[in-house]
């Protein structure tokens, strides 16, 4: 087939060998060479067209391309060699490419847009219309493609932008606090906020102080009066139920009382009257006596016990004199540690503040607004592509000669063998 093109393209005289013309007055190919002359019949249209077309459909471009060549010498207006110029220079091998945005994106050159042009300047009057929907539709493509490209770059930019973020935010997670994952060791260091270990610490400190105060304050003096009348039992001193010993029994006394009244020759019943009368009255006096003796002894034994407690109440103050200033210590020295580490892990969190309100807010509002131009630019080049498909409709519609397209074989029909005589 191409060898065959290719001399149709030379328009080759058969009698010298030498380069035909084409002469449009006498509508004839001229020799310039033997002055030989043959007519248009001489190289067939419809054979011309017929090998075009099927040239294209094969992908072979360059035939296809001298095949039409030739016929728009011989007949500029021709329609099928006008479409055929232009597929062969979008390298489509038939319209129904430019149903595909993707493919008429890549086939949309200066020179396909320059063919359609000339299409356009000598089709005849009724292929016009067809011919200037196409423009439309490849003009169409270059505002679709302008967009791809504005989305692309877009997304580059958007990038770039995320890249800036990460790049901050690595800056920023090295004013936070890195520790090992206790449950796992061996995987990637934990980021603490400042804020965080600020708010343990604080805890921590007042779990210590409720310690500290608890301690301190079971550290009471146990020799004060009042801790002392509260542990020590009391008793009466006024009314004593004093038991008297064994020796000052009434009956002891009175038998002592009656055998003696007797030897001095008193009648029994007498003596043994007045024997009771006086144990009765001895026993009287000695409980008197033995009361306001122990009330005594009790007095005395409170005395001693009061300036007993009194050094023992002195003595536990003068051991503990520093009581006070040592919870004091035990308060105040981990409360100052602990309002300088507060402060270093507060201006911690400020720069962390500052970092994304200073430092990162403008680098997030661009990705931002980059993103909004993406989504919106995507929503354009979507409408574009629906109007690309609506434009390839139209010209489908206006086509006076629809193409042929052939159908590849399946498979079934590529596997049976062909018959001898076909």
């Amino acid at each position: 087939m191409a060898d065959s093109i290719l001399n149709l393209k030379k328009h080759t005289c058969p009698t010298c060998g030498g380069q035909l013309i084409v002469n449009e007055t006498r509508k004839m190919y001229e020799c310039p060479f033997c002055g030989v002359t043959f007519d248009y019949e001489y190289f067939r249209e419809d054979d011309v067209l017929e090998r075009g077309s099927r040239a294209i459909r094969a992908g072979e471009f360059q035939s296809a391309k001298d095949a039409y060549e030739f016929m728009l010498a011989k007949e500029p207006s021709n329609f099928e060699a006008l479409r055929g110029m232009i597929l062969v220079y979008a390298c489509a091998r038939s319209t129904t490419d430019f149903a595909d945005p993707k493919k008429l994106k890549i086939m949309n050159t200066p020179a396909v847009d320059e063919k359609i042009q000339h299409a356009i300047d000598h089709c005849l009057p009724e292929h016009r219309e067809y011919f200037s929907k196409m423009k439309e539709l490849f003009d169409a493509a270059d505002v679709y493609e302008e967009g791809l490209n504005t989305n692309k770059d877009l997304r580059s930019d958007q990038k770039l932008a995320y890249s800036d973020i990460q790049r901050i935010e690595d800056k920023k997670g090295e004013l936070f606090f890195h520790v090992n994952d206790p449950q796992d060791p061996a995987a990637d260091m934990i980021k603490v906020h400042p804020r965080s270990i600020a708010g343990t610490l604080i805890g921590l400190y007042v779990f210590y102080a409720i310690f500290v105060l608890l301690i301190f304050g079971a550290m009471k003096n146990p020799y004060t009066k009042a801790t002392s009348e509260k542990t020590r039992s009391t008793k009466a001193t006024t009314k004593v139920n004093y038991t008297m010993p064994d020796y000052f029994a009434y009956s002891a006394a009175e038998k002592s009382l009656r055998e003696s009244y007797e030897k001095r020759g008193m009648d029994p019943a007498e003596a043994s009257k007045k024997a009771a009368a006086d144990a009765k009255n001895a026993q009287k006096n000695m409980q008197k006596y033995v009361a306001i003796d122990y009330n005594s002894i009790l007095n005395k034994s409170a005395d001693k016990s009061e300036s007993q407690r009194l050094e023992k109440e002195e003595k536990w103050n003068k051991d503990h004199a520093n009581m006070d200033r040592n919870r004091m210590l035990f308060l105040l020295i981990p409360a100052g540690v602990l309002v300088l580490v507060c402060i270093y892990l507060f201006h911690r969190e400020y720069r962390i503040k500052k970092f994304e309100t200073e430092t990162m807010k403008p680098y997030r509002d661009k990705a931002s607004e980059i993103t909004n131009e993406i989504l919106k630019n995507e929503e354009s080049t979507n409408r574009m592509k629906t109007n690309l498909i609506h434009l390839y409709q139209e010209m489908r519609k206006l086509d006076p000669m629809p193409e042929k397209v052939s159908v590849p074989k399946t498979i079934k029909e590529k596997k049976q063998p062909r018959k001898r005589w076909e």
